[in-house]
């Protein structure tokens, strides 16, 4: 049996638990034993984002950020009806951290992995979205104050080691001082992940927080901090290394300056994974974080040692629970430890029971959350796979969660006047109990899917299909929000709906594993017959239904398939379409195809692009493939797309971000990859995700990227946030019903959003903006910089600059200027670092992000 870190571990063992323990899930339904649990989550959103330097410059995003604000401000223009959100509400998704109001039993706080915080105040039948921060919505850790809980802080960034952490990091530490309705910046912006928050219960300015930094690199902005004014100042109480995180801290209410702190040694990389260390350990303060001793007496102490989770008995001073993970790759279960005195002496107190049954799931840097009762410290929670409870101090076990319930458990809280009120948050949503955990309800009015894909019946448009991470392949019949089901399991991908028969649905889970039901998902049969099983795979594969004949579908591994009698055969048209030499960025990891299109005009011509930015074109359905990516950026393929008239016109989007100068997402070929032009115009320069082209009005474009769905109506010389009521988050995949003039955009955190364009007419916009074409020379800036622009007409400019909070810094012109060309000398007197330069006028504004150094 193989193993790779980068492409998961395969356990029999754990298939057969997972069976039993998915419960939400109907075990018959083709990939739900699969579900996450038969392999470890992929490096996929990181991976291409980070290609081919595994590196995402984050300034750049922070720059982008504002860059899309400052458009969204000027330059919204609807071209419709306001999005809609269609769910699912029903479904859920990775929940990582839960807050309940001290007193009031009804309000309730929930934190998503990329859906932001929401609020409840009816017991969680409805929920209200409170923390909706552009671009930041990546939710580590809610703390709420229990001498005043009006007031409560957010730290923003998934902890846990997952492949969507990297990729979707926060900027810090939020306030709220009127129960969430407002927000209030607190720093620590290269804190990125944050894996706790807790308060002094007396004092709610008095805050402690474990910041992971990085996950994907090094950095010394990770450790302990504490502020004694609310989060104005910061202190770093106490740091191990610039490769060891703090991932979780716990306070004595009893004896409030009694802190214990856990630390983490991981380094993540996408082709390398080593979450344990030495450094990884837990450390005692009995002083309010003056001073740290490192506790080991009776710990496990070594270069295995991983994610530490920590709890204190709120009921009895000096009982400390630890749950402690080993080995660098899948941080198995390790045992539940305790101490009586405060942290001084500790024993394992689990009988193997939770390390028998694999709690842990052998990808335990997702979970290492322990949660104790609130009135009996004995009555003691791990969290893994499924949540297992002990009630008499680890003596014995029983899964509390055994039915009905989601795996993957990421966050519990118990309510401090109601021992038997439980609220669960897992990978699929939000559980409620109120019964001590013997019985558990769904939350289904929680919009926090993370969609990895989008699907729309052509012949029943109002019935929506997706595909989501940890939840299958998913659909409404009626459009409605709260009606999803589950017609296929694992993580779910591609999902096609035969445009004349919708009886007939090709479905995907992870790594390419083909499904075929031609009786509306009664039964399901493997369609893979004739693709190569050694064949290289991309986590998300792509497979396309040919536009000409529903019966021909194509397949993309590292080569190209096609079958034509609906997948029941496949038959290779293709050699190597990809850069998988040693000597490659990434080499092997990134050696697939990750998109394919088929020209609507001329079915013998077909387009993919690569992981490893590798685009091809073959015009005589595959005899002879041409190489056209040459004068493209290195950076990873996320779609083409073919004009739907001519052949020859081609789109590539981009994921990645630059390194020094500016790097287009979004290029044209007018000549079947001849010549390519940037288009990218005035987008904010993150990752592009998705493209599609307006069959009735060519020169209009719709492009899905992590900032937003955007689109031009003069292929790319200026580009506008599409509509309004959009959250400005990342957005994986759109898909076009032409006769119904409807975009339906997938989330990844938020769900699914549906526009209605209207009639052609009412696309025409009011204003029209011939835009600027901005330069700035160069870029990267170390003294002078030249802003060069040229006007179609004589217009009054400003030329703004922003640092990356959004605050202006400079305003280097304000005046009338002429037809024609323009260039202007620039000397920044600014501090090094990511600015936005802006040009805006009467029609609009054009953007682009600087470097100063």
């Amino acid at each position: 049996m193989t193993i790779s870190t980068s492409h998961g571990y395969y356990f029999v063992g754990l298939l057969l638990l997972c069976f039993f323990t998915e419960c939400k899930n109907d075990s018959s339904i083709p990939g739900s034993e699969n579900e996450g649990k038969s392999e470890y989550p992929d490096e996929w959103m990181y991976r291409q984002r980070a290609f081919p330097n595994a590196y995402i410059n984050h300034k750049v995003y922070d720059a982008a950020i504002i860059q899309a604000r400052l458009l969204k401000q000027i330059q919204n223009r609807s071209l419709g009806s306001p999005w809609t959100s269609v769910g699912p509400v029903n479904i859920g998704g990775r929940i990582t951290d839960i807050a309940l109001h001290p007193t009031n039993q009804n309000v309730l706080y929930v934190g998503a992995s990329n859906g932001g915080v929401f609020k409840s105040e009816d017991g969680g039948l409805t929920w209200r979205h409170i923390y909706d921060n552009d671009g930041r919505l990546s939710i580590g850790n809610i703390e709420l104050s229990v001498s005043d809980p009006d007031i409560l802080y957010i730290g923003t960034g998934e902890a846990n080691g997952s492949y969507s952490s990297g990729a979707f990091y926060g900027n810090g530490l939020y306030r709220s001082d009127d129960a969430g309705e407002t927000w209030t910046p607190l720093g620590l912006p290269e804190s990125h992940h944050i894996g706790r928050i807790v308060l002094d219960p007396q004092d709610p300015y008095h805050v402690f927080v474990a910041a992971t930094g990085y996950l994907y690199g090094k950095n010394t902005t990770r450790g302990i901090y504490r502020s004694f004014d609310g989060g104005e100042h910061w202190e770093q109480a106490l740091f191990v290394s610039d490769s060891t995180s703090a991932i979780d801290i716990a306070i004595d209410p009893l004896y409030p300056d009694t802190l214990y702190a856990s630390f983490w040694e991981r380094l993540r990389y996408p082709e390398v994974r080593d979450y344990a260390g030495l450094t990884s350990g837990i450390y005692r303060s009995f002083d309010g974080g003056d001073t740290w001793e490192h506790i080991t007496n009776g710990l496990p102490v070594h270069e295995d040692v991983g994610r530490i989770g920590l709890a204190v008995a709120p009921s009895s001073s000096g009982i400390v629970y630890a749950s402690i993970a080993e080995n660098p790759i899948t941080n198995d279960f390790a045992g539940l430890y305790k101490s009586i005195d405060a942290g001084s002496s500790w024993s394992r107190i689990d009988d193997q029971t939770l390390e028998a049954v694999e709690i842990y799931a052998g990808f335990g840097w997702y979970f290492g959350n322990v949660r104790v009762d609130p009135v009996n410290p004995d009555i003691v929670y791990v969290l893994g796979l499924t949540t297992w409870q002990s009630p008499d101090g680890g003596v014995s076990w029983n899964q509390l969660t055994s039915g009905g319930v989601h795996v993957d458990h990421h966050a519990m809280e118990i309510h401090p006047q109601n021992q038997d009120f439980l609220v669960l948050g897992t990978d699929g949503g939000v559980y409620i109990s109120r019964d001590g955990g013997f019985a558990w309800e769904h939350v289904e009015t929680l919009p926090v899917t993370e969609l990895y894909t989008c699907e729309i019946d052509q012949t029943l448009p109002f019935r929506y299909y997706g595909g989501a991470q940890d939840n299958g392949t998913m659909r409404t019949l009626t459009g409605n929000q709260d009606d999803w089901e589950r017609i296929f399991g694992g993580d779910g991908f591609y999902v096609i709906v035969d445009p004349v028969d919708n009886n007939i649905i090709y479905c995907e889970y992870q790594w390419g594993n083909l499904y075929k039901t031609t009786n509306d998902g009664v039964d399901w049969a493997f369609s893979k017959d004739g693709i190569n099983g050694f064949d290289r795979n991309n986590w998300n594969t792509p497979i396309v239904m040919s536009p000409h004949n529903r019966n021909r579908l194509y397949y993309g591994t590292h080569r190209l398939y096609t079958s034509d009698d609906g997948a029941e055969n496949w038959t290779r048209i293709s050699d190597d379409l990809t850069n998988t030499s040693p000597e490659s960025p990434g080499g092997k990891d990134y050696g697939a195809l990750s998109t394919i299109a088929v020209a609507p005009s001329d079915s013998n011509v077909i387009y993919t692009g690569s992981e490893d930015g590798y685009v091809f074109v073959t015009f005589d359905h595959g005899n002879q493939w041409n190489h056209i990516s040459d004068n493209l950026p290195e950076r990873y393929i996320t779609r083409v797309a073919v004009d739907p008239y001519d052949a020859m016109v081609a789109y590539v989007t981009l994921s990645g971000y630059r390194e020094l100068d500016y790097l287009p997402h979004l290029y044209r070929t007018p000549d079947g990859g001849e010549t390519w032009e940037d288009i990218s115009g005035n987008l904010p320069e993150v990752p592009l995700n998705d493209i599609i082209i307006d069959p009735e009005l060519p020169a209009t474009l719709y492009v899905a990227s992590d900032l937003g769905v955007w689109y031009t109506d003069d292929l790319g010389i200026a580009w506008y946030p599409l509509g309004e009521d959009l959250p400005m988050t990342a957005y994986s995949d759109l898909t076009f019903h032409a006769e119904e003039r409807k975009l339906l955009a997938a989330s990844f955190g938020l769900s699914m959003w549906v526009y209605d364009l209207g009639g052609p007419v009412s696309v025409v916009p009011s204003v029209t903006h011939d835009g600027i074409d901005l330069h700035i020379l160069p870029n990267p800036i170390r003294e002078l910089a030249t802003i060069r622009f040229e006007l179609k007409k004589a217009e009054s400019l400003e030329i703004i600059v922003y640092d990356i909070t959004g605050r202006l810094v400079s305003r280097i012109a304000s005046h009338a200027f002429t037809t024609g060309a323009h260039a202007l000398d620039w000397w920044p007197d600014l501090e090094p670092g990511m600015y936005v330069i802006s040009v805006s006028g009467s029609a609009g504004m054009t953007s682009r992000i600087v470097e100063l150094f």
